[in-house]
């Protein structure tokens, strides 16, 4: 699968936290699974049929265009994703939930059934799609080059930065340590060849001829 579509990891990544940052990634509280989300990733994947474009390849277009086909184009009331051969939705039962995705490993089992909340995650697709939108298109009018529009959908929690900084300080510390030790045993090591090295002076008594008899 990661060969087919090498996007998939990346998107994956960048949505789960997007999910977590919005408080949508668990099934007990109406959020989306792992696993559901990386289905509907798969399935968008499996339907990007636009020439002479790679997902992989240009990783902000693909990420726009998943905002843009669930929470905007996509059908959700008349279809479900399903993953047979014979393609890529089927129509959907009625009543459930908004969104209905079949399990490829499982059938008949809905691995978003538990997504009762798919109307709000629905409504956080189509603001991330307008909000990257506009940015992108005011970049390019104004000529203004931007590495990245990801911190406009995706926060990170300031508690995981305090962590993060007190790690890199430790190492740092942990480090230093280390390698004054390093170097302690090292020079240590040096003197202890050095000495060893020295040819030892033989003591007279040795030279001496024993007499026998």
């Amino acid at each position: 699968m990661m060969k087919q579509h090498p996007a998939l990891p990346k998107l994956v990544l960048i949505l789960k936290q997007f999910l977590v940052h919005r408080g949508l990634n668990e099934v007990y509280n109406g959020g989306m699974s792992s696993y559901c989300l990386t289905l509907l990733i798969v399935s968008f994947l499996q339907g990007y049929h636009k020439p002479n474009f790679e997902p992989s390849a240009n990783f902000g277009a693909a990420l726009l265009e998943f905002f843009e086909h669930y929470g905007i184009n996509f059908n959700y009331d008349k279809v479900s994703i399903h993953f047979q051969s014979t393609g890529l939705y089927k129509p959907r039962r009625s009543g459930g939930n908004l969104l209905s995705v079949e399990d490829p490993l499982v059938s008949g089992h809905d691995v978003a059934k538990g997504t009762y909340l798919m109307n709000l995650l629905k409504m956080s697709f189509q603001n991330a799609f307008y909000t990257l939108s506009k940015a992108v298109t005011e970049s390019l009018a104004t000529k203004t080059p931007v590495s990245s529009f990801l911190h406009l959908i995706v926060k990170v929690d300031p508690e995981a930065l305090t962590n993060r900084e007190m790690m890199l300080n430790n190492h740092s510390k942990l480090m230093k340590k280390l390698s004054k030790l390093i170097d302690k045993l090292d020079e240590n090591h040096s003197v202890e060849c050095a000495s060893t090295s020295t040819p030892r002076s033989t003591p007279k008594s040795f030279h001496k001829k024993k007499k026998f008899g």
